[in-house]
């Protein structure tokens, strides 16, 4: 019997874009705090760009650092997609915490 090889690598950080197909990678949520939360609301000026700056923070986007516009400028299919991957990448720390 033949027995299943484990992937080596953890790719549940990973996110294939569904409209640019571009590939983002999340980093160490552990650091999404509320020191990241001021940080980004003083950079947006309080304003509605604070998730883009969080996000930007947060992942790489084919390999490279991205800028809030970077994060802003996706289609929104894409943005909502990387808040979606977002929320369930803390859901799992946190459930994994919970163990």
């Amino acid at each position: 019997m033949v027995k299943k090889q484990e992937n080596q690598t953890n790719n549940e950080n990973i996110l294939i874009l569904p409209i640019s197909g571009k590939t983002v990678e999340f980093e160490d949520i552990r650091k999404a705090d509320g020191r990241l939360l001021l940080k980004a609301r003083m950079a947006a000026e309080g304003g509605i760009k604070t998730a883009g700056f969080i996000y930007a923070e947060l992942c790489k986007i084919d390999g490279e650092k991205v800028t809030a516009d970077d994060i802003l400028d996706l289609p929104l299919e894409d943005f909502v997609a990387i808040e979606d991957k977002y929320a369930d990448l803390k859901k799992l720390l946190i459930s994994v915490r919970k163990t």
